[in-house]
Parts: structure tokens; C-alpha cells; sequence
């Protein structure tokens, strides 16, 4: 069975939580690539707290993604339904400088 995409933040919340981690991928990134299901973030060293706390804020909301970190700087994120792929794409994307 697959798992609806859908966050249960308020459009506030989300507004907020997409700057936070928009801050985090122009400030920090190191790579971003995908993988099957999902992407890989990496971050500078320096950010690796800031970004566990981050998916550690995703998880309370965001039941449709998994979790994985390899090390500390970096996470995979990936869908449990297969329509969560493009929306991870487009979710975690630096913004435009």
C-alpha cells in the first residue's frame, strides 16, 4: 500500500520550514543528487546538527518520506509512493541565488 504525500504543517509552517531549509542547501550544500526513490543531501561538517534537526522536523510532519543518513553530513531521503519522488525533486532545492 502506498502512503499519501501529504505534510500535515499549516501553509505557514510550510512557508517557514522551506526557508529553513532553502537557508541550509544555498549556505551549506556540498552536493545534491538523486538516487532511486528520493535524493542525497550532503552538507558542510560544520551544518550536520542543523540538518538532523531539520529531518528531524520532517519526520513529525512527513510520513511519506524515509530517513537514512550514511554520516552525519549527509541524508537520503526517498518516497514511500511512487508520486513522492517528484516532490522530494522539488522539495529540497536550493534556491536560487
Amino acid at each position: 500500500m502506498e502512503m499519501p504525500v501529504a505534510c500535515s504543517l499549516e501553509a505557514s509552517e510550510i512557508r517557514d520550514r522551506s526557508a529553513e531549509w532553502s537557508r541550509l542547501l544555498v549556505e551549506r550544500l556540498v552536493f545534491r543528487e538523486s538516487i532511486p526513490g528520493g535524493i542525497r543531501i550532503r552538507v558542510e561538517p560544520a551544518a550536520a546538527s542543523e540538518l538532523r534537526r531539520l529531518v528531524d522536523l520532517e519526520r513529525k510532519c512527513c510520513a511519506w518520506i524515509g530517513f537514512r543518513f550514511p554520516d552525519s553530513a549527509t541524508v537520503e531521503m526517498t518516497a514511500a509512493s511512487g508520486d513522492g519522488e517528484q516532490a522530494l525533486a522539488g522539495m529540497f532545492v536550493p534556491a536560487p541565488q
